[in-house]
């Protein structure tokens, strides 16, 4: 990144203006004020050299009166004198209210500025400001640049200060001969130019070594924070971490200490050239004295001029190559101030155009086919990258309908929701809801109808309240809102144990903060999502529990199952327990859809999605315990229940491979059918082998063996939880048509239980058969189009 002279006086004079309007008062007060201080060396000079020259003729007369006779009879002499005095005071005092007026100014055009960045952050449409290393280094550099406009306002100060001085000393000094100014001027440009020359090298390597120092920061980061102590200190990090610092610094610090040798000889060579200019109008005005031509007051005046002159010189010749240096540093500021995001805001749409969203409408737009999504030829590269996250993906969702993108780490599914969520446009292709392309309409509107759960959710530094109300702005101050979405994501305890309740700060940086576990984070996140659940028309869990334990995960599974009642949701994990919740499935891999279909559907494609399935057996490599995880998807049983089984059915190779629950059980006995048939055999069932678990209920209780269970399970790293397969089993069961009585039975619990648990389910399989049972018995016959127009 390269400044040439147009560009650095666009950006100088867009910093003067930023710095008026930010402080319009300060800024004329400081340029009044420098100039009384510039001209006072002058006045001050001319004043000197009527006292010395009074003096001198005075004394030439050989007069004996005393100080106050003298003055009181020479009145230039006396005039002269006051005017000294009260000038002298004048500036001090000027001097004194000038650094205050500085400080007002820097203060306010850092507040004034800075408050302009992070509202042109915080509002950028899209998020490429955080993910595009180009982006990212104007940020950074306009960051910077926040000090260097503080920087500008001295330097400003400090140049007016040069102008004012040297404007009256330059006219006054053309009296002793019009070449002096001339000769003055000439011998000094090379200096000027020659560091504003190196200045310009100097900011060229440090703009381009923004990546280094963004590196460098982030090394700050880690080894200053408090998120990364612990692990830094239990791993050793420290040296390794810190020589990686040194080594980027020491990088960044001999590029530029190079560029600043090179200028250093230049600079004095044309400093002593600027010497000569003032040593040859000094020798002249000495000549004249000697020659008698000039005064000693004439003497002292033209050699005060003539340093004034050379004073001034240099401090227009600093803060000129300062100025230079700033205007350089600041023009970040306006290259992020002037960047617009590729997002293009529509209109809002007509509502009465979104009636299926009505509550008693879902139910008829899906049965209808009706697309509420509509993902058509999408591809996608992030900014800066030739890559493409995402490559020609096409599918459509329906109103109403849970739809899971599933896949590996990398596979394009949260640059789908990224999508989805409009913080980018597709490079190609379309994304249209209700028919709508999602750039038609108003961004901030569409937005509003999204309830998302990521799984970098932020924690915000404010109270509880301010957290969960986050989440639906107009109900910010509604406490029955945000008790009702804390209740709803199990907070319930955690606000009444809060000191102050809802209005406790969150976070240790505060002041009577309190930090949350991990968990009670994530349910603060829901409870967000909560608060705009009324309004929202499209539910995005991005990834919701991947870095939970198996009980809190399967807690806010059951919470993310009630917030997709009657919405319209995606699910994006590549971790497959999320997936019950979906009525259709789509694997991604290398930013393509790979496979779509329901979980039958795919297991039985045996392509990815079985391959990916199936390795979470391959994650167990104890035998026993892999049949027990086989027995509990197969068959849906609770943790201890597998070890209180008659696998009589399954050893003699019985077809229907039915396997019996013990009275021993809580439940008592009943007898289980596999769903799917098929498992038993993937799962090598027919080969009974139990763990070496104590079941003696003498000794111990179903409780412990099924925390036993669990157990293995973490330790396995088995990303869900053995609940989460007798889920699974119940839900393949609903697909499969059995009577909810029989499910139930089979399970061990209630027909109540079972419809309380599994009512979405339920709900959508019976909404699907009678509207299919309608339509099958109907004898109406559709109208001709035309007939609907006459």
């Amino acid at each position: 990144m390269s400044y040439s002279s147009p560009k650095f006086l666009q950006a100088f004079i867009h910093s003067i203006k930023l710095l008026i309007e930010a402080a319009p008062f300060e800024f004329g007060s400081v340029t009044l004020l420098n100039l009384v201080l510039g001209a006072g060396p002058a006045i001050t000079l001319f004043l000197s050299k009527i006292v010395i020259d009074e003096v001198t003729e005075f004394l030439g007369q050989n007069n004996t009166e005393g100080f106050l006779t003298i003055i009181s009879y020479q009145s230039n002499l006396f005039w002269a004198v006051i005017g000294l005095i009260v000038l002298n005071f004048i500036l001090d005092s000027i001097e004194t209210v000038t650094g205050f007026a500085l400080s007002s100014l820097r203060d306010r055009v850092q507040g004034s500025v800075q408050g302009r960045i992070l509202h042109k952050i915080a509002t950028f449409d899209d998020i490429a400001l955080f993910e595009s290393p180009e982006l990212l280094n104007i940020v950074q550099l306009a960051e910077q640049g926040v000090s260097q406009m503080q920087r500008l306002a001295s330097v400003t100060g400090n140049l007016l200060t040069g102008v004012f001085t040297f404007i009256p000393v330059f006219l006054i000094s053309a009296s002793i001969g019009w070449w002096i100014p001339l000769v003055l001027f000439l011998l000094t440009v090379p200096s000027i130019y020659t560091q504003l020359h190196y200045e310009e090298r100097s900011w060229s390597v440090e703009s381009a070594q923004a990546g280094v120092v963004r590196e460098m920061n982030l090394y700050t980061k880690v080894l200053s924070e408090e998120s990364y102590a612990k692990e830094l200190r239990l791993f050793k990090l420290q040296s390794l971490l810190l020589e990686r610092w040194k080594a980027l610094f020491w990088s960044a610090f001999i590029q530029m200490r190079q560029v600043r040798k090179q200028g250093l000889v230049v600079i004095l060579a044309c400093s002593m050239l600027s010497g000569l200019g003032i040593a040859i109008p000094y020798f002249f005005v000495l000549k004249g004295v000697l020659d008698r031509t000039y005064t000693l007051g004439d003497l002292a005046l033209y050699t005060g001029l003539i340093f004034e002159i050379r004073r001034s010189l240099f401090i227009l010749i600093g803060n000129t190559a300062d100025i230079y240096d700033v205007a350089l540093s600041t023009a970040p500021i306006f290259a992020l101030l002037n960047l617009q995001s590729k997002l293009q805001s529509g209109s809002r749409p007509n509502f009465a155009n979104f009636a299926i969203y009505q509550k008693n409408e879902i139910s008829t737009s899906l049965h209808a086919g009706s697309s509420v999504i509509s993902v058509q030829n999408v591809s996608f590269a992030y900014p800066g990258s030739e890559k493409k996250a995402l490559s020609n993906i096409t599918f459509n969702i329906q109103a109403g309908e849970t739809v899971a993108l599933v896949g590996e780490n990398g596979a394009g599914k949260t640059t789908l929701a990224k999508l989805l969520c409009r913080l980018y446009d597709p490079v190609t292709g379309s994304i249209c809801w209700n028919g709508n392309d999602l750039q038609s309409l108003d961004l901030d509107y569409w937005r509003e109808c999204i309830a998302v759960v990521m799984q970098d959710f932020a924690r915000f530094p404010v109270t509880l309240r301010e957290n969960i109300g986050f989440g639906l702005l107009s109900k910010l101050d509604d406490d029955n809102a945000i008790i009702d979405a804390a209740v709803q994501a199990g907070l319930a305890l955690v606000v009444n144990r809060l000191p102050q309740g809802l209005d406790t700060p969150l976070g240790k940086q505060l002041e009577g903060g309190v930090d949350l576990s991990g968990g009670q984070w994530q349910r603060v996140a829901l409870a967000r999502a909560f608060m705009r659940l009324s309004q929202a028309k499209l539910l995005i869990f991005d990834e919701p529990t991947a870095a939970l334990d198996p009980k809190i995960e399967y807690e806010v599974y059951q919470m993310l199952q009630d917030m997709a009642k009657q919405k319209t949701t995606v699910i994006i994990s590549h971790r497959l327990a999320l997936t019950k919740f979906a009525n259709r499935l789509l694997v991604l891999e290398n930013g393509s859809i790979l496979e779509s279909g329901t979980h039958k559907e795919l297991m039985d494609l045996k392509g990815r999605y079985y391959e990916m399935f199936s390795r979470q057996v391959g994650k167990i490599p104890n035998p026993a315990w892999q049949f027990v995880y086989g027995i509990m998807a197969t068959y849906g049983l609770r943790n201890h229940e597998v070890f209180f089984c008659d696998y009589s059915g399954l050893v003699s190779g019985q077809s229907e491979a039915v396997i019996e629950v013990l009275e021993t059980s809580k439940t008592g006995s009943h007898a289980v059918w596999p769903f799917y048939p098929e498992w038993v055999e993937q799962f090598n069932l027919r080969q009974v082998t139990l763990p070496a678990l104590n079941t003696d209920l003498s000794q111990t209780t179903l409780r412990r063996i099924g925390q036993q269970v669990n157990c293995q399970f973490r330790r396995y790293q088995i990303p869900f939880s053995p609940y989460d397969l007798r889920h699974a089993w119940a839900v393949r069961t609903i697909h499969f048509d059995l009577p909810d009585a029989v499910a139930a039975r089979m399970m061990g619990h209630s027909v109540a239980i079972h419809n309380r648990t599994y009512h979405r389910w339920i709900t959508l399989r019976d909404q699907q058969q009678a509207v299919k049972t309608a339509l099958s018995r109907s004898n109406l016959q559709a109208p001709q189009p035309e007939d609907n127009l006459s």
